[in-house]
């Protein structure tokens, strides 16, 4: 063992002891446990050590020792002889032998050099290297020097070497981080995540293989699940590799590995996730930057089984993507585009490699004929919008594949909307030639005006009373705040007046437009009617409140005039649903321990702040509609109400409304009053105005606008520091081509897609 390693393990691992302990009485074990202790404040002094129980022990008759010690000479005597190794030690940096000269020693762990310099750690680099080195620590990251020779194929032996073994026991090696990762995940229980980085042919792709190939052999086991995971590397890198003028096999995206293994720590298979850094590689002329490696593979592969005819490709080789020069240039690496022969052979091997991953035919032949078409466009940018006609025209895709062409999608909406210097606010200022420009009727009753906000912006948005056509967002404003002011510019750009749509949105929107105070508890804060929030008799006895006749700022809590009609306004049924369920678990949550936890391991994510004030979203909520558990941690009231919520959630703020809808609601209330539940204005609203939910279809919702702003996440990001008005007019396009081919469920995956 190197003397480098050496002074590490001693360091890092436990002290040594016998190699059989069992085999030795405990005093000496202990004995040599005591004198070999690393922490000096815990090792005993010599005085201490005389009265270890291992001497007081030992024979007071000398005689008897000094027999024992002549047998024992005797048997050595006649012992044979035995190896000893060569003499060294390490003095200043070199290695001593009494047989050779002085041998510098390079650390294996550049942290461990005191008073580092550049100099003094390239020379400890540059020397390495030349002794075979080409990997250092730098405490716990490994640092790997490409010498354009590392070595790819290991044997079982070396595999074992690095098998459940300390770092500091081998040399420094890629295997050690995979063996590491391993131990970590299969002892913590935890996730393990291991970076890559460095330049263009610094062997990146190299290292993972090799760290990929250690992690198979180590969660081996899974009869063909390493094979499929290693074989799946091979064709993804078909995919994404691609020829430059320093690097011929260059990965030209980054790489996301998810590597899954069971509980025994046996390899049960793989995700992959490409996030491609330059789809313009495909369409430039650049001849110095060749395609990826799978337009190659699969030219010559057609072109040597005749069958470039049938994929309506030409035999010169000429097509701009494949971007073969006239004469051949000199050059040391051996690119693939040169190499007719080899890319036959791998287009072989990719597509075994498919239908080793269970790929069919009919997949295969799509494959084939999705690349021969994109050689016969060349993608240049006025032929790719003829790409999805081609598509379909010619049957190349499966019937549920879709397809939609993209460029200046939007030019055509853009022109109905404005936005202001400031690029912060844009709105439609014609929405009747948005509508017919897009292909929807627009009748005003049969829409609804949902206004929100969320950490980007505030949205005003057009649904449809029944899901059944797009969403058509009208006004898009990066000052976040809902304030009387910034609605009623608003809703005055989007002309409200002239089309009186109904309104659907938060309570904190209701009560602005209304002229009601947004915050804070006023006494009257309904906008229907004027509820005595301190009503001393008890609220859930009490439901006939006056209703307000009017409007008039001063009067009744009201500061600004109202900006729309009362009867313009639409109960928001999801907030309710959250209002509902907040104010249940207040009531509960602080004397109920029991429930508490369940709702801690229930929700590990959530902070105990927001679990004792009840903030749950819509998945929260529907996992605590499911669980057994926190239903039995109610006491009785509590189990009650929760039943009745239940039921409420599910018939009457759910998708269908149940006929028996006031039943249910009266049900609740009486739950509510039992359990102590505080009466909020969302739960008064359930409790004096029912009837207003009625006059409002089941479809009528919140939740259709909440989603919204989750769609539009993917389109922000995309369109950030550029235009709003671009940004919201290929909203407009995408929503309507979207709405059209896909359902409800796959609108959100598929924009970010």
């Amino acid at each position: 063992m190197h003397p480098t390693r050496v002074m590490f393990q001693i360091v890092r691992n436990p002290p040594p002891t016998l190699l059989r302990p069992t085999n030795w009485s405990q005093q000496i074990n202990d004995f040599i446990s005591e004198c070999l202790e690393k922490t000096v404040e815990n090792r005993p002094m010599m005085v201490e050590m005389i009265e270890h129980p291992f001497l007081n022990e030992l024979f007071d008759n000398d005689e008897e020792i000094q027999a024992d010690i002549r047998e024992l000479l005797v048997f050595c005597r006649d012992a044979p002889a035995i190896y000893k190794e060569p003499e060294i030690f390490v003095d200043r940096g070199y290695i001593k032998r009494f047989d050779g000269k002085p041998e510098r020693m390079y650390p294996e762990d550049l942290a461990a050099i005191e008073n580092p310099t550049e100099e003094l750690i390239s020379d400890s680099l540059r020397n390495r290297m030349e002794l075979g080195g080409s990997y250092s620590f730098i405490g716990d990251i490994l640092l790997s020097l490409n010498s354009n020779d590392l070595q790819l194929d290991f044997d079982e032996e070396f595999h074992i070497k690095y098998k459940f073994k300390s770092r500091s026991q081998n040399s420094p090696h890629i295997f050690a981080v995979a063996d590491i990762a391993y131990q970590d995940m299969l002892h913590h229980k935890e996730p393990q995540h291991i970076v890559f980085s460095g330049e263009s042919f610094s062997g990146k792709s190299t290292n993972v293989r090799l760290l990929i190939n250690h992690l198979c052999y180590l969660g081996s086991g899974n009869r063909g699940a390493t094979t499929r995971v290693e074989n799946s590397i091979d064709a993804i890198q078909m995919l994404v590799n691609a020829g430059t003028p320093i690097n011929n096999e260059s990965t030209r995206c980054v790489l996301q590995y998810f590597l899954t293994f069971g509980q025994t720590g046996k390899l049960s298979g793989a995700v992959f996730n490409m996030y491609m850094l330059e789809k313009l590689r495909v369409s430039t002329t650049d001849m110095n930057q060749h395609n990826f490696h799978i337009f190659y593979y699969f030219y010559d592969f057609m072109n040597s089984k005749n069958l470039l005819r049938e994929y309506h490709l030409n035999s010169d080789r000429g097509y701009r993507c494949l971007r073969i020069p006239a004469e051949s240039q000199p050059t040391k690496l051996k690119y693939h585009r040169d190499d007719p022969i080899g890319n036959v052979e791998n287009y072989k091997r990719f597509e075994s490699i498919l239908q080793d991953l269970d790929f069919n035919h009919k997949q295969l032949e799509t494959l084939r004929k999705l690349d021969g078409f994109v050689r016969k466009l060349a993608l240049s940018k006025t032929q790719a919008e003829e790409l999805a006609k081609f598509l379909k025209s010619g049957n190349h895709l499966a019937q549920d594949v879709r397809t939609s062409g993209y460029r200046k999608r939007q030019t055509s909406i853009k022109q109905f909307f404005t936005v202001n210097d400031a690029n912060t606010f844009t709105y439609c200022h014609d929405i009747i030639g948005l509508m017919n420009e897009i292909n929807i009727t627009h009748d005003p009753p049969d829409w609804r005006l949902f206004i929100d906000s969320n950490k980007a912006s505030l949205k005003a948005v057009l649904l449809y009373k029944d899901k059944s056509k797009p969403p058509v967002p009208l006004a898009y404003n990066t000052d976040k705040v809902e304030t009387y002011n910034n609605l009623k510019v608003l809703l005055n750009y989007i002309q409200y007046e002239q089309f009186q749509w109904r309104i659907c949105a938060d309570m904190k929107v209701v009560a602005t437009v209304m002229g009601l105070p947004p915050s804070g508890w006023p006494r009257n804060m309904c906008f229907i009617c004027l509820w005595d929030t301190r009503y001393a008799e008890g609220q859930y006895n009490k439901k006939d409140w006056p209703l307000r006749d009017e409007y008039t700022v001063g009067n009744a809590n009201i500061i600004n005039s109202p900006l729309v009609s009362r009867d313009k306004i639409l109960i928001p049924p999801l907030h309710v649903k959250l209002g509902l369920v907040t104010n249940f678990v207040k009531s509960f949550i602080k004397r109920n321990d029991a429930a508490k936890t369940c709702l801690r391991n229930m929700f590990p994510k959530l902070s105990y702040a927001k679990i004792e004030a009840g903030i749950f979203n819509g998945p929260d909520i529907r996992q605590m509609l499911k669980s057994e558990d926190f239903t039995k941690s109610l006491d009785a009231n509590a189990a009650i109400a929760w039943s009745a919520l239940k039921v409420v959630i599910t018939n009457v703020l759910g998708n269908q409304r149940h006929e028996n809808f006031r039943g249910y609601v009266n049900n609740l209330m009486e739950a509510f009053s039992k359990a102590n539940v505080h009466m909020s204005l969302k739960v008064h609203l359930m409790h004096a105005h029912l009837d207003w939910l009625e006059r409002q279809l089941s479809t009528e919702s919140d939740e259709q606008g909440e989603r919204f702003h989750q769609i539009a996440v993917p389109m922000e990001a995309r369109y950030k520091g550029k235009k709003l008005d671009a940004m919201i007019a290929d909203l407009c396009w995408w929503l309507k081509i979207a709405k059209e081919n896909l359902d409800d469920d796959d609108l959100d995956c598929e924009l970010e897609c």
